[in-house]
């Protein structure tokens, strides 16, 4: 098992002269679940997308380092899985599609990652279409097109999605939202298995109660 650790150093964030990150500084290695609780709007989705590329800070640094290799959060990607409100699966393709492309992009991301960090020695990863569609319980809707979804069907689906590939890092912003209990113990277990592999959580919740076994926490706001 690779050893992985997650550095977050000093981050700001500023949407015009709001400041909704400051100095925010914290260390996660492999097999830790961040919590990052606070109220709405203290910038818990601003930091888990500062932590994965799709947003960059106006100061400070954020690195992923996977063995000897250090990486920041863009040359990450191929190694992130993430969940967030605002990314959809596509409404006009079936459960199956949507997983099938999904997986085929993470494949070919994997590759380009490989290819420019040599060391980090990336193997192909077999298609994991029919262990996802059982481990969210999506068997039963693999050929129903994602606009005719129920609102937790559909989060179940956008899980697996963020969990294709096993990647060594997952960010995952109010993954218990739309869920009945049983897809909520699914989540729960869903990140036991991932750090149990060695990979790093970052779980946002505004209920600090609901993230078990949390081994960092970054509180906001």
């Amino acid at each position: 098992m690779r050893k992985i650790q997650l550095t977050v150093s000093n981050l700001h964030k500023r949407y015009g002269r709001n400041l909704v990150l400051k100095g925010v500084t914290f260390i996660a290695s492999s097999g830790d679940c961040v919590a990052v609780v606070g109220p709405n709007g203290s910038g818990k989705t601003t930091l888990l997308k500062c932590l994965c590329g799709l947003l960059q800070p106006n100061a400070g640094n954020v690195q992923l380092s996977i063995g000897e290799t250090t990486l920041s959060p863009t040359e990450a990607q191929p190694f992130i899985g993430a969940l967030f409100d605002d990314c959809e699966p596509y409404d006009e393709l079936t459960v199956n599609e949507n997983l099938s492309l999904f997986l085929s992009l993470r494949e070919c991301h994997k590759w380009r990652a490989a290819s420019v960090h040599k060391s980090l020695n990336c193997e192909p990863m077999h298609p994991q279409l029919e262990h996802l569609l059982r481990k969210f319980k999506l068997d039963g809707f693999a050929n129903e097109f994602v606009g005719s979804l129920s609102s937790g069907t559909r989060q179940r689906l956008k899980l697996a999605m963020a969990c294709a590939k096993e990647p060594l890092l997952l960010l995952l912003d109010e993954p218990m939202a739309n869920l009945d209990e049983v897809g909520r113990r699914m989540v729960i277990s869903m990140v036991s298995e991932m750090r149990s592999k060695g990979s790093i959580v970052a779980w946002a919740s505004c209920d600090e109660g609901e993230i078990e076994d949390a081994t960092v926490l970054v509180k906001l706001g």
